[in-house]
């Protein structure tokens, strides 16, 4: 076997190695946006329910606010109930 024989093996064996280290970085590269993509999904999901559930607490809070204003028979605090109002409408900007 020459020395050129031997040094085409060596270049097409190094050229395959190439090419399969390429194929395998350019897999995990898809595999690794596709996991931040749904990563990012999930945290904006997890996002929008803990504000949901905010809005529907600061909506109770405002019910029984106004309720118990009308039960006792005088005004409604209206600058308590203005400030959850004001609350409520910031949540739902951040949806």
């Amino acid at each position: 076997m020459s020395t050129e024989t031997a040094n085409l093996i060596v270049a097409c064996a190094s050229l395959v190695v190439m090419v399969v280290t390429f194929f395998i970085t350019f897999k995990m590269y898809v595999y690794m946006k596709k996991s931040d993509l749904l990563k990012s999904r999930n945290e904006d999901k997890r996002r929008r329910k803990d504000i949901m559930a905010q809005i529907d607490s600061k909506k109770k809070h405002l019910e029984h606010l106004k309720l118990m204003a009308n039960l006792n028979g005088s005004g409604p605090d209206s600058q308590e109930i203005i400030d959850l109002e004001f609350e409520l409408y910031e949540l739902s900007k951040r949806l």
